[in-house]
């Protein structure tokens, strides 16, 4: 397996990491690399120190989020703080001159009245646009949905307890129409269901024949590359496997 402490540039396109849960590197042509939500070590048995990239993102405060300590990094964005009052705000990193999109939504209902706020983050890269769900715990708004728009790549969480189950991440899929969708934020293998109660993703994959996509890919692999010229015209699903830190 490569070193996935190294950043190398993609040959084509953007290059995307799965690091398990919620936490995934984006790295474009130029080396640009962008980290977000990346966990404490107990979350996925193993420890995120050492990693480098340009800007951390962080999409709310709890410890299986907001580890942006770990990352070594000139920039960090912690997207509650940023939100202020709850609008949608933009925030650029001026190094890499990436521009961040942070959308207010909830864990869980309307008020997130019982786990709090989450953001969404969407930004460009590369020429592709990607868009992290965070934690999010609905499907969204007409708002949220006009705010975001159609992103070409969605890190979408889908066990369930903590942030939307299999069933409302299929709306979300519905409502955004991405190009490609990678599934987050659910329990794989080493993960016991008493340290972290959701579910797996199969769940979500589970549509008894009533997909808002056109095709799932299982790929043996933690990486994905995604080229701005070849995106599918039709949304994927592609699952990915964790990337495990040597």
């Amino acid at each position: 397996m490569a070193n996935l402490r190294e950043v190398t540039r993609p040959a084509h396109g953007d290059s995307i990491t799965w690091f398990g849960h919620a936490c995934f590197r984006i790295t474009d042509a130029e080396g640009h690399t962008v980290i977000v939500d990346p966990y404490i070590t107990p979350i996925m048995g193993q420890s995120l120190d050492g990693l480098s990239a340009d800007v951390v993102i962080v999409t709310h405060e709890h410890s299986d989020h907001n580890n942006a300590s770990a990352i070594r990094t000139h920039h960090q964005i912690h997207a509650l703080s940023a939100v202020g009052d709850g609008r949608v705000t933009r925030v650029a990193d001026s190094p890499t001159g990436l521009i961040f999109t942070l959308i207010p939504t909830f864990h869980d209902d309307v008020h997130g009245q019982q786990r709090g706020r989450n953001v969404v983050v969407e930004w460009e890269e590369g020429g592709v646009t990607f868009c992290h769900l965070g934690d999010l715990g609905q499907p969204l708004t007409g708002a949220q949905i006009a705010a975001i728009g159609r992103p070409d790549v969605l890190m979408l969480p889908v066990g369930g307890y903590y942030t939307m189950d299999g069933a409302a991440a299929r709306t979300v899929v519905e409502q955004l129409k991405p190009s490609v969708v990678i599934p987050m934020h659910y329990r794989v293998p080493g993960m016991t269901q008493q340290s972290l109660p959701i579910s797996t993703e199969e769940p979500f994959l589970d549509t008894h024949g009533n997909a808002p996509w056109i095709t799932v890919k299982h790929l043996e692999t933690p990486i994905l590359l995604v080229d701005a010229d070849h995106l599918p015209h039709r949304t994927e699903v592609d699952v990915l496997e964790v990337g495990r830190i040597p």
